[in-house]
């Protein structure tokens, strides 16, 4: 069965006998790459993408964010009130050296959408905040947990136990897996 359609322009063309002739259909129907992030520069360009739904420039978007460092534009966008927003603003604070205070990082970890309580405590756990320990191991008695933030929260708890903080943050071990993660003997749940 012969190809009819090589689905570059939408209509019926015979079967490409060579390669430069794909190519140059392929350079004409091609968006450059980068063109759409170069619009990029107030925190409302930045909103706007974050609720676009194209996860693809949400991607650049939160990358280019998290180059700039620019911590007054996360910290707006942490108290955005759209939890979409927030989510965007947290998975860029994963990847930035910017450190969010306590007090927003409380906030979060109470929010009332799972997605963002769930990403505050990846986002405590990555950052080794040693501080939040007491506030991350309440969580577990405020509202309605699901598997997934139990899962989450676990693993959070192993992460910030001295064992495995005072190493890591030491760099004495080549790679994170090498540090054993336990939970906390005095850990225990009621029946």
């Amino acid at each position: 069965m012969a190809r009819e359609d090589c689905g570059l322009s939408g209509e019926k063309q015979r079967p490409l006998k060579n390669k430069e002739q794909v190519y140059e259909n392929l350079k004409k129907t091609e968006t450059p790459r980068f063109s759409r992030e170069q619009n990029l520069h107030s925190p409302a360009d930045y909103k706007n993408v974050f609720l676009s739904g194209d996860v693809f420039l949400q991607t650049i978007a939160r990358h280019q964010l998290a180059i700039s460092e620019s911590e007054t534009v996360l910290v707006e966008m942490i108290e955005d009130e759209d939890a979409d927003i927030r989510l965007q603003a947290l998975l860029t604070l994963l990847k930035s050296p910017v450190l969010i205070s306590r007090t927003r990082l409380l906030r979060l970890l109470e929010d009332e959408n799972e997605d963002i309580r769930r990403m505050a405590l990846i986002y405590t756990a990555k950052h080794s905040r040693m501080d939040m320990y007491n506030e991350v191991n309440a969580i577990l008695y405020k509202g309605k947990i699901t598997p997934a933030l139990f899962e989450t929260w676990l693993a959070t708890i192993r992460h910030l136990q001295p064992a495995f903080t005072v190493p890591y943050l030491a760099e004495s071990e080549h790679y994170a897996k090498q540090i054993p993660r336990t939970l906390p003997p005095d850990l225990c749940f009621p029946s």
